[in-house]
């Protein structure tokens, strides 16, 4: 399994198996957290989309890489 910067810094060059890698890795834990904050499933739905937006377009400028998805 690859390392979360790994992965980033694949798919930052257009691999879309590491951006398919992430989106399995993180995706639930993010529906998780969205739907644990009680919203409904559309704007869960939003919010997911939104996060998953967010990274893409800052792939090239995240500080620590590696503590993307670290959990607390």
């Amino acid at each position: 399994m690859r390392d979360p910067a790994e992965l980033l810094a694949a798919a930052d060059d257009g691999d879309r198996t590491a951006w398919d890698e992430l989106e399995s890795r993180f995706g639930p834990r993010m529906w998780a957290v969205a739907r644990a904050c009680g919203l409904s499933p559309a704007d869960a739905a939003d919010a997911v989309q939104g996060t998953w937006l967010r990274l893409l377009q800052n792939l090239r400028s995240i500080r620590d890489p590696a503590a993307v998805g670290a959990g607390s």
